[in-house]
């Protein structure tokens, strides 16, 4: 038996729980109303439609502009904020399990390595919880693990000795950190036998919500904070500047982190706590623009939030078709020191179709550019199509407006090499 509640948000709030925040943002005391804004910032969407009722009733012009402003934070909020999914299992299959909070999150989840006759039972409650976390432990309960595969992507999930449920995680809003390996070597190369090399790394994986689409992301965690046992730090002496560097580039959802370290002299045998964020740009509004006849199309050109974009034409190549794409201007007019080239933002934001509207897969083939850009894209066959169709339209979901994330993460009591 599974039991699903209708909605994956949490309750409304009534006017009844409104009206302590409502009186703390009228209060006299500055840092009681900074405090309630602050609360009024975190409500959930659903709240809106109460929240517009009170500000057009309120006479306290600063409480309705105090309203104002936590409503266009709620709406921004809303933008990257998680998808949430529940759920009470009663004597399930993990298939059923695992099939429910794909519903609810609109994600793709293979389970058809489960589908056996001694598949066994499980009963869990799911109370609301951000999708990632759902999956992890649903993972635990069930001993079985995700592997994120395909283009678009997919889930599948399968009992193979991952140990992913296993790791160590750190879950903030849209996103779960995993602590994967921490590694710590020596090398020295013998034409300078007196040169030293130590490397000392945490190796990291983020993982963001499915309905998010991230269009860069810094390769290099930033520690906060990391100390032994002991109480020695194990930080690296302070760099000059943090400038970021993109990641490879691996799934949608799915970012290979790293963070350094120092290992000083009487270092303990644990990291008794480590703090960090990572950054990443998610888009947060698009505007869609489709090419049919692909083939045939030369020079379209369009202006997209003040960015000039041309796509020049698709033409056949020996690896599958290239796309061949320039502009002048920023995507999303958002420019950054490390996450400078746009070729990442393209990327992962456009799509060409065959005749069956399957997707091929895409990658870099090459340019460069910051306020005028120009770039190629390699568009191949997937196993999933006819590998003698041919491409019928391309969709671009252009950028016109995006955000700056920091996501923190903690871990506790991890071992020392």
């Amino acid at each position: 038996m599974l039991a699903a509640p209708p909605a994956t948000k949490p309750a409304t709030q009534s006017t009844l729980d409104l009206q302590p925040l409502l009186k703390s943002l009228a209060a006299d005391d500055w840092l009681t109303r900074e405090k309630a804004q602050s609360r009024l910032e975190q409500l959930d969407p659903a709240a809106r439609p109460l929240l517009l009722g009170i500000m057009r009733e309120t006479r306290d012009d600063d409480l309705r502009t105090r309203l104002e402003a936590g409503l266009r934070t709620i709406e921004d909020n809303s933008k990257v904020s998680a998808t949430l999914v529940s759920a009470s299992f009663k004597n399930v299959t993990p298939r059923q399990a695992f099939l429910e909070i794909a519903k609810q999150a609109n994600v793709r989840i293979d389970v058809s390595d489960l589908e056996r006759e001694d598949e066994p039972r499980i009963s869990m409650e799911l109370t609301p919880r951000p999708f990632w976390q759902a999956l992890r432990d649903l993972c635990i309960k069930t001993s079985l693990q995700p592997d994120i595969r395909g283009e678009p992507p997919q889930i599948v999930v399968d009992s193979l000795p991952t140990r992913w449920s296993h790791r160590p995680a750190s879950g903030h809003g849209a996103f779960l950190v995993i602590a994967d390996r921490i590694e710590r070597d020596y090398k020295v190369d013998l034409a300078k036998p007196d040169e030293l090399h130590h490397r000392f790394t945490l190796q990291l994986t983020a993982y963001s919500d499915p309905r998010l689409l991230v269009l860069k992301n810094a390769r290099d965690a930033k520690l906060q904070e990391a100390v032994d046992e002991h109480g020695h730090s194990l930080l690296p002496a302070q760099e000059e500047e943090y400038v970021p560097e993109s990641s490879d580039y691996r799934s949608p959802w799915e970012w290979r982190l790293n963070a350094k370290l120092h290992h000083p002299d009487g270092a303990g045998h644990r990291i008794a706590k480590l703090r960090g964020v990572a950054q990443f740009l998610v888009r947060t509004q698009y505007e869609t623009w489709e090419l049919s006849q692909i083939l045939t199309v030369q020079n379209a050109t369009r202006i997209i939030a003040g960015a000039r974009i041309t796509v020049e034409g698709l033409s056949k190549s020996d690896e599958g078709y290239t796309l061949r794409i320039r502009g002048q201007g920023p995507l999303c007019g958002v420019m950054s020191p490390g996450l400078i080239d746009q070729f990442e933002s393209i990327r992962r934001s456009i799509r060409l179709l065959d005749q069956s509207g399957r997707a091929y897969s895409v990658d870099f083939a090459g340019g460069s550019g910051r306020e005028d850009w120009s770039y190629l894209f390699t568009f191949k066959t997937t196993p999933a199509q006819d590998p003698t169709a041919e491409p019928a339209k391309l969709i671009w979901d252009v950028p016109t407006e995006a955000r700056f994330l920091v996501v923190p993460f903690e871990f506790k009591d991890l071992p020392l090499p």
